[in-house]
């Protein structure tokens, strides 16, 4: 896709924090796309964080690419993110790793300004040990 950068009237940008490993410490690094404004900004956050591609530029997400982020909800200064059960790194135990819910909120709070994120699987409230 193309942009003409002397007008940005149709482009905006998303920035994601996918996380490195430096001597056995992981940290999370952000990087902006721009995309066009057509584009749902947290629909292109999970849809980046799930593609495997940036394991070749030693950029990782251990988001699972089977997931599917069902529906947004933005209520005053939080939103709710309802996903499917692929967001369990453990389906039996129904727990996300910590590292996936760090990179969303981290993602979501430098692009939409957000204050909290919320997250439910298939419309049951999630809950962190």
């Amino acid at each position: 896709m193309n942009y003409d950068l002397s007008n940005l009237e149709d482009v905006s940008k998303v920035t994601i924090y996918y996380i490195n490993k430096y001597n056995d410490n992981y940290y999370y690094v952000p990087v902006t796309r721009y995309l066009n404004n057509t584009s749902e900004k947290v629909s292109v956050i999970i849809d980046e964080l799930k593609d495997n591609n940036f394991y070749l530029t030693g950029l990782m997400s251990f988001m699972n690419s089977t997931t599917k982020l069902l529906d947004t909800l933005i209520e005053e200064n939080e939103m709710v993110l309802n996903f499917d059960k692929n967001l369990y790194s453990d389906q039996d135990s129904k727990e996300v790793l910590k590292e996936v819910i760090n990179a969303i909120n981290l993602s979501v709070e430098a692009t939409y300004g957000i204050e909290s994120v919320s997250y439910t699987v298939e419309q049951e409230p999630l809950n962190f040990n």
